[in-house]
């Protein structure tokens, strides 16, 4: 996936059902059409609905996607901390990769609600 500043970032999907679900949706397209051209465009409004239902689903009072990168830099930083033992540094720093940014500094943005 193309990330910040144009560069280009791995992105981890620990979900092994929904990257199978998404899989099919993108050889499906590619099926119909005849092609894939790397991208895949959904519908703008039903992405919002979804965000939404999702983030109510989950008992969030905030419903848009940014409020999933707050809950999920937050998450990954006591996982690294705690479980893993990282030091506060490398933790930030790592949070701030998965969020496809290059400084430990923007990691604060996330943990200061």
């Amino acid at each position: 996936e193309q990330g910040k500043g144009g560069k280009d970032r791995i992105v981890e999907v620990k979900d092994r059902q929904a990257f199978q679900a998404f899989k099919s949706l993108v050889e499906a397209k590619q099926q119909a059409s005849g092609k894939y051209e790397g991208k895949y465009v959904f519908s703008s409004s039903g992405y919002r609905a979804a965000v939404a239902s999702a983030a109510e689903n989950a008992g969030e009072t905030e419903r848009g996607t940014h409020s999933f990168r707050w809950n999920y830099a937050q998450s990954q930083y006591i996982e690294k901390q705690v479980y893993e033992g990282k030091p506060e540094s490398q933790a930030k720093l790592e949070v701030s990769h998965d969020l496809g940014h290059n400084r430990e500094s923007i990691t604060d943005h996330y943990l200061h609600r």
